[in-house]
């Protein structure tokens, strides 16, 4: 899968989880939803489940670092990898 094609479905997927809280501010280089207060661990987790059922694919407890959830383009590339090794 591109990684243009999966940024598209992680900005799509945030978006309907957050109720378009993000906006369009959810760049390549800022933190998605930075400066906003709803991006906390239950977002977090929610979002990471929600990543599995998306891409077939299963978040390690080793997986939920800063870099990888940092955003949208870091969601994406943690997600290309994950699905290039099978997981």
């Amino acid at each position: 899968m591109e990684p243009a094609a999966v940024r598209r479905r992680i900005e799509a997927l945030v978006s309907r989880l957050y109720d378009g809280a993000c906006g369009e501010s959810a760049g390549a280089t800022l933190p998605f939803c930075a400066g906003q207060e709803l991006f906390d661990s239950v977002a977090a987790l929610q979002l990471i489940l929600e990543l599995e059922k998306e891409f077939k694919i299963v978040v390690e407890d080793g997986d939920i670092v800063p870099e990888n959830l940092e955003s949208l383009d870091s969601l994406a590339d943690f997600v290309c990898r994950k699905i290039a090794a099978g997981d």
